[in-house]
């Protein structure tokens, strides 16, 4: 059963605040989509690692909430205790021999 309008996409992303949350700026529509699309694959630098770093948890939050509207019943399994995302960005970071984040 959805839980919002039939402009589901634009009110989700009005009422989560996924703009601002995101950084994102308002010339892309959906920020969130704009971000998973760019997933890094091979992150070459230090900069790209830790800005992945700064937003995967953010991404992660929205995503849960965006489950919990669809699905209010539905009871998430604890999480995991180390996220392999982050933990693959660690390795990428040791494999380019950069110093651990602040």
């Amino acid at each position: 059963m959805r839980m919002w309008p039939d402009n589901s996409k634009r009110y989700i992303i009005s009422c989560l605040r996924l703009h601002a949350r995101l950084s994102v700026g308002t010339e892309h529509d959906d920020p969130l989509s704009f971000l998973i699309n760019r997933l890094p694959r091979h992150p070459t630098s230090y900069a790209t690692t830790r800005k992945w770093r700064r937003y995967w948890p953010i991404l992660t939050a929205i995503l849960m909430a965006l489950e919990q509207l669809q699905h209010p019943d539905h009871q998430e399994p604890s999480p995991p205790p180390l996220d392999s995302f982050l933990t693959w960005l660690q390795s990428v970071d040791i494999s380019l021999d950069l110093p651990p984040p602040p």
